[in-house]
């Protein structure tokens, strides 16, 4: 009977090793993780690089960070590590630049979200960026959880800290990537046997991006036309980034302006106006002939991938006036797929004085809210030359008015 009890005994004590070690290694939680912070603002970010504070104020808004992050196998006390991936695909930052790098590009540290034991908490950090230059704590945490002992990121309840130069309370969204059948990936894709969706790319007129192919991109929406001068923006289709000719950004589309459409502000120029959506907003951006003579040639074609697939709207400095943004929207929904539908504002004066986003200017007709700008093509697409769009410079312009 006594061996019996033992031989049961060590059985258990086995089982519940195995279970404490997988738990550890992270093995029970979900690999991939998509996360949205809600659009709080820090104005006056304290960034540093080697060891030293940026001598320059950025604005960060925290959904600039959303998007997928995945475990990168490494822990923190007992708990999985997860680690923020591309905007453009959910796969890693690259680690190194282009080797021909006409524009400047540096490459991208990512966030990372882990347990901290001495706060009894899960945090949002990032190496590069401290609460002030005071802040020399072994977890600097830019976001934290309410007090939790869980293992597994998704079961955390409450409220979230967030630091805006003081503290705040935000919320923080937090799904698993993975799936077990078609219904997870909302029917717009198929689960694979790795546990993740293969999206549909033409159903029924549709094409459907995200993690859960939970992003519906139809066919005519692909160009979009401005309300006053009917100008058109269109996806860029040019298959240089590996994305299936689709470039994204935060799991959005990446519309450019269509030159010789209708804009008075930029037709007869060789300058290029991005449409590119940042975790919460659209973002009008701007970039000048000097480049977007060049960008999309042959010769360019290495760093304009290497821009596109690495973008990140905090760390490209894409809101300040030098980042060329002229245009923002307003906050978009969870089913803001396009900017059709969402209200639009040239970016005015900026400072202490203004909102975070700068005084803006209503591009609707009549300065009616609700209205939107854009609206979607009749066509599914437009025959796009690479000669007439051409791309991405530094400089920042006056677009007058209402327009592209």
């Amino acid at each position: 009977f006594v061996a019996v009890y033992l031989f049961n005994l060590c059985g258990l004590l086995a089982g519940m090793i195995y279970v404490s070690v997988r738990q550890s290694r992270g093995d029970y939680q979900c690999k991939s993780i998509t996360v949205k912070f809600r659009e709080d603002i820090w104005r006056e970010t304290t960034v540093i690089f080697n060891q030293e504070i940026e001598d320059k104020a950025r604005v960060l808004a925290y959904s600039f960070f959303n998007g997928v992050y995945a475990q990168d196998g490494s822990m923190h006390d007992g708990r999985p590590v997860y680690i923020e991936r591309r905007k453009f695909d959910g796969t890693e930052f690259d680690t190194t630049p282009p080797y021909f790098n006409p524009f400047n590009e540096t490459v991208k540290i990512p966030a990372r979200i882990q347990y901290c034991e001495r706060f009894r908490a899960w945090v949002f950090m990032h190496e590069n960026i401290r609460k002030s230059k005071r802040d020399d704590s072994d977890c600097p945490w830019l976001l934290r959880s309410e007090t939790t002992t869980v293992f597994d990121i998704e079961e955390v309840k409450g409220p979230w800290q967030a630091w805006q130069g003081v503290i705040e309370t935000t919320d923080v969204l937090i799904a698993c990537n993975e799936c077990i059948d078609n219904a997870d990936c909302n029917l717009n894709g198929e689960c694979n046997e790795g546990g993740s969706c293969d999206c549909y790319e033409d159903e029924e007129g549709s094409t459907f991006l995200g993690p859960r192919c939970e992003v519906v991109l139809k066919d005519n929406c692909r160009t979009i036309i401005g309300e006053s001068f009917n100008e058109s923006y269109s996806i860029i289709d040019l298959d240089w980034a590996g994305s299936g000719q689709l470039w994204e950004a935060y799991n959005r589309p990446i519309y450019r302006y269509n030159l010789g459409s209708g804009s008075p502000f930029l037709d007869g120029t060789d300058d290029m106006f991005f449409l590119i959506f940042s975790g919460s907003r659209w973002f009008g951006i701007y970039y000048g002939s000097e480049v977007g003579e060049v960008m999309f040639t042959e010769e360019y074609r290495e760093p304009t991938a290497y821009a596109a697939k690495n973008y990140h709207a905090f760390w490209d400095e894409v809101y300040t006036q030098d980042g060329g943004t002229e245009v923002v929207s307003d906050p978009v929904g969870a089913t803001g797929y396009t900017p059709v539908g969402v209200d639009f504002f040239l970016i005015g004066e900026r400072g202490e004085q203004f909102g975070p986003f700068g005084a803006r200017i209503p591009f609707q007709l009549y300065n009616q809210t609700g209205r939107g700008y854009f609206r979607c093509s009749d066509e599914a697409s437009v025959d796009l030359s690479i000669a007439n769009n051409t791309a991405p410079g530094a400089g920042g312009r006056d677009l007058g008015g209402r327009g592209g």
